[in-house]
């Protein structure tokens, strides 16, 4: 579309805030924010009372959490929503990776992944990692 999608909310200072309003045309050319980890709900509210015009997308739990702001009926991790940005980026949710434990709140572990084709560019918020070598601990439990 010509437009931006911002993948997750963060804490803006004014020096972001400023080449992101440049870019975007004070934020007019925001077509959407994306969230994509549902446990990082922090910024939320500041990013889009900040960019009002944009659509609001994210997790159930988001939704659930922020319930007072104007989400899309898409949930970030729904085959819909997969389907309104494809001709830009994949999404996806790991195989074998829940992004919310029933009962167990303290399990932070998955999000959604973001593919920009054009940039050959993954969004991974929070779900790998590497390690060059795994601590003593782990290879004593048959970990690399």
């Amino acid at each position: 579309s010509g437009k931006y999608l911002m993948i997750d909310c963060v804490d803006i200072g004014p020096a972001v805030a400023t080449e992101i309003d440049e870019l975007t045309n004070g934020g007019e050319d925001i077509e959407a924010i994306v969230n994509v980890h549902p446990f990082h709900s922090v910024y939320i509210r500041r990013t889009f009372e900040r960019y009002p015009n944009a659509k609001l997308y994210g997790t159930k739990r988001h939704t659930e959490k922020l319930n007072d702001l104007p989400w899309q009926e898409a949930l970030t991790e729904s085959e819909e929503f997969k389907q309104l940005y494809s001709g830009d980026i994949d999404t996806s949710v790991p195989d074998g990776t829940r992004l919310v434990v029933p009962g167990d709140p303290n399990v932070h572990f998955g999000s959604v992944l973001v593919y920009h084709r054009a940039s050959k560019t993954v969004h991974v918020d929070d779900t790998f990692g590497y390690v060059k070598q795994m601590p003593l601990i782990a290879r004593m439990f048959g970990f690399p």
